[in-house]
């Protein structure tokens, strides 16, 4: 299983940042992260986290993170907005030349999608700060395709393909702005994609 390293994920983002996230925002690369991260952690890779961000950010622009203040504050204040925030940070990024991450250790045993979910149900603000089905859609994105294909990833992957049906929408557009659109608040769409997926299991006997 190859690995990319930050580097190249940031600079495939660059590319095309709607296929990874849900913004062209800091704060959605940020969650998309943060599944990268943990996915890389339930894959026996540690040391992967986006401290070497905060380290580059900071010497970068010359300003320290705090407990209220993260590295995309940092580069937000540096930035115009929010979208020439984040141009200019993936351009700072993009110079970057990180090792590949190594392998897989043969003992990794990723927990079934279903439980991550289910710890993500029960403690929301732990893995995207509060309720959010825009954060929880990026985390999810970052997450999964750091840990590649398999069953469990395909299963979760037709569900959110199934939502806009299951909500009754043929626009086309992803599962999480028709859940924004159609519930209201991101609180709500989030409780309501956690639903939708408690009916799925059920209904499949899982």
């Amino acid at each position: 299983m190859a690995l990319m390293t930050l580097g190249e994920v940031l600079g495939a983002v660059r590319r095309d940042p709607l296929a990874f996230l849900t913004s062209r925002r800091l704060g959605s690369l940020s969650h998309f992260l943060s599944g990268r991260d943990l996915a890389l952690n339930h894959l026996g890779i540690g040391g992967w986290s986006d401290l070497p961000i905060v380290g580059r950010v900071e010497q970068h622009h010359g300003a320290t993170t705090t407990p209220w203040r993260s590295w995309t504050d940092i580069v937000e204040f540096f930035a115009l907005d929010e979208w020439d925030a984040f141009d200019k940070f993936l351009a700072f990024a993009c110079g970057w030349n990180d090792p590949v991450p190594a392998p897989p250790t043969s003992f990794a045993t990723p927990p079934p999608v279903a439980t991550l979910l289910e710890q993500v149900a029960r403690r929301p603000p732990m893995f995207l700060g509060k309720k959010s089905c825009l954060r929880l859609a990026d985390f999810l994105r970052g997450y999964l395709c750091t840990l590649g294909a398999s069953d469990d990833v395909q299963e979760l992957e037709r569900f959110c393909a199934k939502i806009p049906a299951l909500c009754g929408d043929d626009t086309g557009r992803p599962w999480f702005r028709v859940l924004r659109f159609r519930i209201g608040s991101q609180g709500e769409a989030f409780d309501e994609f956690f639903r939708l997926w408690a009916l799925e299991r059920a209904a499949t006997g899982r």
